[in-house]
């Protein structure tokens, strides 16, 4: 059990410091709903859509090709060529990118943003792309190292930088002050990131790892920017239909994002250690990722319970009453965040096996399930046909990834379990969220809970 108590203990510590660090964050945003309004907010929004779209294609898929080239490497020297490879050729991929974006940053404000914002902020904001990414990176060297207190100390002090930029920019000069303090903190922080990871930069640039690292990460590509049509692409149709829709459906996506970020610690802590146990050649590594799925399916899913019964209150709350209607897709925006949850575990055969093209497929079959969808259902039913597309593409996904997964490297899943706990996790989300009266909500959140605490106890037990 040693493997999990690792796991476990990393977890802890990444949940209590990146918990902090992104408090700082949630920390602003009743400050920003105010200051800049449901259109402003909308049209926020809809700008840090665009900018993910941004950072999938310059990410070259994200952290898994680097986190695998590390992992392997065999002594202090290789790590060095490894890190500095990898952040030099995004770097340059990065600013070459938002280079090209720039020059069309008029056009692209006026038409692909629809003209929420003018073509000035748009580069503003622009500008912090290579920024957020190359702080990224640095940070996951830190987590490759496997060094969660140094991690954690760093995170809390960028996001209270990043915290205090943004908000000093939004009340002083609005959306674009919001985005030019943002840009600013980013800069600031990043010889600050370099600094604490200068053991492991050097010169020696190695072209040929360059080559087998883009081997796993092209593919990956075309995979984020199907992750990013499932993920995203409601925010960019319904800032075509209307701002004011657009801040709502922002305003409900607060409540899914703080549950997101209680997946932070499982996102951190367990990725290294899977692949250090894959490397290894660890004989209990299946069952342990077993038993931590069917451990996050009902740990998840009970907070989705919470925060689908509680999301008017909720709603009051972190955005203001003006944003009331935005209560109806806080339970399907919630599911849809223990869906994409449980891929932390369900994806993880792919990167083992090195089969990053397999990933494709599935997540295509995702993305054109959600752009269906929300074609479909958000001219009849506004943000919560938005919500619902979203969750069934990331249950698509997630279930695709362990069904596909499985071929390529056998995890040891309890199905029944979690069969049984996701239709609890569901019936008890939606069906809290339907009355308008607090007391039956919340006897209806206290009976979901509980048929969930008994099922996961009773089915623990069996062999």
């Amino acid at each position: 059990m040693s493997g999990l108590r690792d796991v476990a203990r990393d977890g802890g510590i990444y949940g209590l410091g990146d918990g902090v660090a992104r408090l700082m964050t949630l920390a602003t945003v009743p400050v920003l709903t105010r200051t800049l309004g449901a259109t402003g907010y909308g049209a926020w929004h809809g700008v840090q859509t665009a900018l993910n779209l941004v950072l999938a294609v310059v990410a070259l898929g994200g952290d898994a090709p680097f986190a695998r080239e590390f992992v392997a490497a065999r002594d202090l020297p290789q790590r060095r060529r490894v890190t500095s490879t990898w952040l030099l050729a995004v770097g340059v991929w990065s600013v070459l990118v938002v280079g090209a974006l720039l020059l069309a940053s008029d056009w692209l404000a006026t038409v692909a943003l629809a003209g929420i914002i003018d073509g000035a902020v748009l580069r503003i904001a622009l500008l912090g792309v290579p920024l957020v990414l190359l702080n990224g990176l640095c940070a996951q060297v830190l987590r490759n190292q496997l060094r969660p207190r140094t991690y954690v100390a760093w995170q809390v002090g960028a996001a209270a930088l990043l915290a205090g930029g943004s908000l000093a920019g939004a009340v002083g000069a609005g959306l674009p002050g919001l985005f030019g303090g943002t840009v600013a903190a980013g800069a600031v922080l990043l010889p600050l990131r370099l600094w604490s990871i200068r053991a492991m930069l050097g010169r020696d640039v190695d072209l040929a790892l360059l080559r087998s690292m883009l081997r796993f990460a092209l593919p990956l590509l075309p995979y984020a920017l199907a992750a990013w049509v499932f993920a995203f692409s409601d925010r960019i149709l319904l800032g075509h239909l209307a701002p004011e829709a657009l801040g709502d459906y922002a305003a409900a996506a607060i409540i899914s994002g703080a549950l997101a970020l209680t997946g932070a610690p499982l996102a951190l802590a367990l990725p290294p250690r899977a692949l250090a146990w894959h490397a290894a050649g660890e004989p209990r590594a299946a069952r342990w990722l077993g038993q931590i799925g069917s451990t996050v399916l009902p740990g998840y899913g009970a907070l989705a319970i919470v925060c689908g019964c509680f999301g008017r209150e909720l709603i009051s709350i972190v955005a203001g009453p003006g944003y009331a209607s935005a209560s109806i897709a806080v339970a399907p925006l919630c599911l849809a965040v223990v869906a994409h949850l449980t891929t932390q575990v369900t994806a993880l055969p792919f990167t083992f096996t090195g089969r990053s093209g397999a990933l494709l497929p599935i997540a295509w079959i995702a993305a054109a399930l959600n752009l269906a969808l929300n074609l479909i259902g958000i001219p009849f039913g506004g943000i919560a046909a938005a919500a619902w597309a979203t969750t069934a593409a990331y249950g698509v996904l997630t279930v695709g990834y362990g069904v596909v997964g499985q071929r390529l490297w056998r995890i040891e899943w309890p199905l029944g379990r979690m069969v049984l706990q996701a239709t609890l996790i569901v019936g008890g989300a939606v069906g809290g969220s339907l009355p308008d009266g607090l007391a039956p909500r919340a006897a209806w959140c206290a009976a979901a809970l509980t048929a969930l605490a008994i099922s996961h106890r009773r089915t623990a037990r069996q062999p």
